[in-house]
């Protein structure tokens, strides 16, 4: 199965306006004054369970999740009776790097799950996208990334990640980090001293290696450790 432009937040949207039972479909019959009648009270429903695919190789040609851009992705793809689907690709192209992921998804409870690995791709539109870091920072970023969600479309989990060669706006991050303390029930407790002044000490802005490690909960950013070389 081959696909082109996938639009992922499109997707999630769509699945959760969905009825999480059945899909509806309707006939109408038109009256001479124009209007729409149903009296088909018999109409016959479609249950998303009954809709099954195995062992099928899904080939994305382009596709996106707001700003971050993928491609060539060859991917192994299930949907079993429950609605449960299962895909995993072992390397494609992502934000000017590479990735491979895992996405675990119940379609009828609306709860979906992501194991991203990542190679040298780009950290300010990674950083743009998730985090709201617009240009704060540059240079080619690996890791992990791993995250849930469900029709609340709140994020849950961790990133853990190592910039290298790179710059970082200095005034500009800490004040991120500032506004993430404020939302926290016991900021002192959750943010390291170290964080502060490790990012205050960048020199110029440059950086040989950053190391950093997320956790995130309903959205808002409860630990962030960053380290800087």
């Amino acid at each position: 199965l081959t696909v082109d432009n996938v639009d992922v937040e499109k997707f999630i949207a769509s699945a959760n306006n969905q009825n999480s039972q059945a899909i509806t479909s309707t006939e109408f019959d038109l009256t001479p004054s124009g209007t729409a009648k149903d009296d088909d009270d018999d109409t016959p429903t479609f249950d998303i369970g009954n809709f099954i695919v195995e062992d099928c190789v899904l080939n994305i040609l382009n596709g996106k999740y707001k700003d971050i851009s993928f491609s060539d992705v060859k991917a192994t793809f299930s949907l079993d009776k429950n609605s449960i689907l299962n895909m995993y690709s072992n390397r494609f192209n992502i934000a000017d790097g590479h990735s491979s992921a895992k996405i675990n998804c119940d379609l009828k409870k609306h709860k979906y799950n992501l194991v991203l690995g990542i190679k040298e791709v780009n950290s300010d539109i990674i950083a743009t996208t998730l985090l709201a870091l617009k240009k704060e920072i540059s240079g080619k970023a690996s890791g992990l990334i791993e995250l849930s969600t469900d029709d609340t479309m709140k994020l849950n989990g961790s990133i853990k990640f190592i910039v290298q060669n790179g710059t970082i706006q200095k005034v500009g991050l800490v004040e991120y980090v500032l506004k993430f303390a404020a939302l926290f029930r016991n900021p002192l407790a959750m943010i390291s001293p170290s964080v502060f002044s490790d990012l205050v000490n960048v020199p110029e802005g440059n950086f040989d290696k950053i190391v950093g490690d997320l956790s995130i909960k309903d959205n808002v950013i409860e630990k962030i450790m960053i380290k800087s070389s």
